[in-house]
């Protein structure tokens, strides 16, 4: 079951397709909508996409491109979800990832943004969360996650004022920030057994 939310300039476009799972009977839920505000067609454009998902081995996938400000929100709840959302060349623009369950997958990159925001909240067991931000100034990643066996990283790169922190409450959990250029800042938290986290910091002048 997947659904796909694309926007691009002025435009949104909205994908959805679903089908039965196999075996077992069980069906998932989802709802999914984007909207757009401007009324110069010649200005960036407002864009709102967000998508909910009830479910096992559910995909959501949102594209924001080249907007003035972009909001993309994904909730998910079950197993084996995959949730996807990515800006580039958008402005005070934000990504929230919701999942609740286990063995889930969420995944945000901005590309090119300004003043934007990526959050990621897990809770369960054996979760993946990953925040890319490239060539951008004054972006913020978080990330959240309570379990066990969950894994969160965060990647600055090439950007300035930038802020990470990653939080964790359970046990066997892994942590890792990378960030390379200038007046960045990175912080880690952890509470349980058997957690590892690593934080990397390098300046691009």
């Amino acid at each position: 079951m997947k659904i796909e939310l694309c926007a691009i300039a002025a435009a949104c476009a909205l994908a959805f397709s679903s089908g039965a799972f196999a075996g077992g009977g069980h069906h998932g839920h989802n709802h999914g909508n984007g909207h757009n505000h401007g009324n110069n067609p010649s200005a960036p454009q407002t864009q709102e996409a967000e998508t909910y998902q009830d479910g096992y081995m559910n995909d959501a996938e949102i594209l924001q491109l080249h907007n003035g400000d972009a909001t993309a929100y994904i909730g998910q709840e079950g197993a084996l979800n995959t949730g996807y959302a990515y800006q580039t060349s958008t402005a005070s623009s934000d990504v929230d990832v919701w999942q609740d369950g286990a063995g889930n997958d969420a995944d945000a990159t901005q590309s090119g943004t300004d003043q934007a925001d990526s959050t990621i909240t897990q809770q369960g067991y054996y979760n993946t969360a990953v925040t890319l931000q490239l060539d951008g100034v004054g972006q913020s990643s978080h990330i959240v996650q309570k379990g066990a066996g969950n894994d969160g990283n965060i990647r600055q790169n090439a950007g300035r004022t930038q802020e990470a922190s990653i939080f964790q409450n359970g046990f066997l959990n892994t942590s890792g920030i990378t960030q390379s250029g200038s007046f960045n800042t990175a912080s880690s938290y952890q509470f349980g057994m058997g957690n590892s986290s690593t934080i990397t910091q390098t300046s691009a002048y």
